[in-house]
């Protein structure tokens, strides 16, 4: 089976991660794979496809980086990157096409809808209100013509079900090599001398963007009351930069008082092996679709302390307990601290195995070739 995914760059991100890593999933399982961007982006992910054999493939060859980058890429669309995609959907005739966002050129493919595939990877609302109203009523459009959706969790399942008015919505959730995750750990005393924390301390940590919805600045004023209760306590903010978020939360954290206790490590290609030194992973995002990585820190077997935002779906073991964001910081500092207080529905954590999710998607991928 030939399969084309889309992305609109491969930058440093969830929905980007578990891309790269179904792709490599895919190969490995006999299917032929490659990787379309609008534009392309120099990151660890992208060389990792191409170490696996993976081509990833640029339809503008411009960088968005460079002096101008904008008015280049308003000036690519305009020039026609849906010519480019065409071309490559006649060269390398993929079977499935699976979108992993949604290009602006969509509805100029030359590919039939009912072998396309769109995977929600923000939770839909979120998705369709950063998608605007005229893609939504484009996406509407595209599901007519036969289009499948893909949902994260039963949940989205059914809200995209409702809000584009169809019923082929698939429900796959996120997957992740829980082997591999469990053999990558770090020795803790090594792990904090690379990174330059203290030996000593109650590690609380967090990973992903700085991006508002994952609301960092509140973590921070939670980690205040952590600290009050354990001043030997220790803050680990991993992820890339957004809008220059990263130097404003060093700020923050100063003026609380504690700024030497909070650690900036940036982008990581180690991420997953660093959630296993954490005694604490923390998620007290405004808007999640999944959370991967609380499922990464459940594999690690490190306690989770995540806002009511996150799915149910995903808080499998009894140290994976949510709380709400109305709760104030010294219950998020109490759930975080005690591990007494357990969740009282735990699940089976292997359904989200890569060895469960990707033979999964390749049985729907054949459902959509044979039209089943």
């Amino acid at each position: 089976m030939r399969i084309l995914f889309y992305t609109y760059s491969l930058q440093i991100g969830g929905a980007e991660t578990v891309c790269a890593e179904y792709l490599l999933q895919l190969k490995k399982r006999g299917c032929e794979v490659c990787l379309v961007e609008d534009f392309h982006t120099d990151s660890f992910l992208a060389r990792k496809l191409q170490e696996g054999g993976v081509p990833v493939i640029p339809l503008w060859k411009g960088s968005v980086t460079a002096p101008f980058g904008m008015q280049r890429k308003r000036a690519a669309r305009l020039l026609g990157l849906s010519h480019a995609f065409n071309r490559l959907l006649k060269t390398y005739q993929p079977d499935i096409v699976h979108l992993h966002g949604l290009p602006d050129h969509v509805d100029r493919l030359d590919f039939p809808a009912e072998r396309m595939v769109f995977t929600f990877h923000s939770r839909v609302e979120r998705n369709l209100g950063m998608l605007g109203e005229a893609n939504t009523r484009l996406l509407k459009k595209l599901c007519i013509r036969g289009m499948y959706l893909c949902a994260l969790t039963q949940e989205d399942r059914q809200e995209a079900q409702m809000r584009l008015q169809t019923d082929r919505v698939l429900c796959i959730p996120n997957g992740l090599d829980l082997g591999k995750v469990r053999e990558i750990r770090y020795d803790r005393e090594e792990l904090r001398k690379r990174l330059g924390i203290p030996k000593e301390g109650f590690l609380v940590g967090t990973l992903g963007r700085l991006h508002e919805v994952k609301n960092h600045e509140r973590l921070l004023a939670i980690f205040g009351k952590v600290k009050e209760k354990r001043p030997d306590a220790l803050l680990l903010i991993v992820g890339g930069d957004a809008e220059g978020r990263m130097e404003k939360l060093k700020a923050q954290a100063v003026q609380y008082g504690f700024g030497e206790a909070v650690f900036f490590p940036g982008i990581r290609s180690d991420a997953d092996a660093i959630l296993a030194a954490l005694d604490c992973f923390v998620l007290p995002s405004k808007s999640e679709s999944f959370g991967l990585a609380a499922v990464e820190a459940q594999a690690q077997g490190v306690r989770c302390v995540v806002s009511r935002a996150v799915p149910e779906d995903v808080l499998c073991t009894r140290q994976a307990v949510s709380v709400s964001l109305e709760e104030p910081n010294e219950v998020w500092a109490e759930a975080i601290l005690n591990g007494d207080i357990e969740n009282p529905a735990p699940k089976d954590l292997t359904r989200f195995d890569m060895e469960t999710v990707i033979p999964e998607l390749i049985k729907e991928y054949e459902g959509l070739l044979h039209g089943t």
